[in-house]
């Protein structure tokens, strides 16, 4: 099972959000390149204006069809969504090896290391049986209302 899947067929809700997001993100790409900051200050002189062009032609494709005809930026929803999947993909892996490995095996090994044993696993020979007895609740009601 993966942790990030492709929506090949998005709802018209979805893609009105992608394109006022879009209509943001694409404007914004658009006055980095035409001012040349950040990553676009590598690029030359001759190129910065056509590509805050084309940011700005996208950026008001994605704003002009998320308000008149969301199922338009359909390609374009899908393309941006499998250009950005690997990323996605290796990120959200990585997130998870970091959260394990860096958070919960060292939480398990200092447990294991001071003989914290919070489920009460310990074999106990002269026990004969590990149940726990518990009260019973006052109020069946109680079992509505889990929250």
């Amino acid at each position: 099972m993966a942790l990030i899947q492709i929506d090949w067929n998005p709802p018209p809700k979805t893609l009105r959000q992608f394109g006022l997001i879009g209509l943001g993100g694409f404007g914004l790409l658009a006055a980095l390149a035409y001012f040349q900051w950040l990553l676009f200050a590598y690029l030359p002189d001759s190129a910065a204006k056509p590509t805050a062009y084309a940011f700005i032609a996208v950026a008001m494709y994605s704003g002009f069809f998320a308000a008149v005809a969301p199922p338009a930026l359909k390609p374009l929803y899908v393309l941006m969504t499998v250009i950005t999947f690997p990323i996605g993909l290796v990120v959200s892996y990585l997130t998870m090896a970091v959260i394990f490995y860096g958070i919960l095996t060292p939480v398990g090994l200092i447990f294991k290391l001071i003989g914290r044993d919070a489920m009460n696993r310990k074999f106990e020979p002269s026990a004969t049986t590990y149940w726990v007895k518990r009260k019973p609740p006052a109020n069946v009601k109680r079992y509505f209302r889990q929250f």
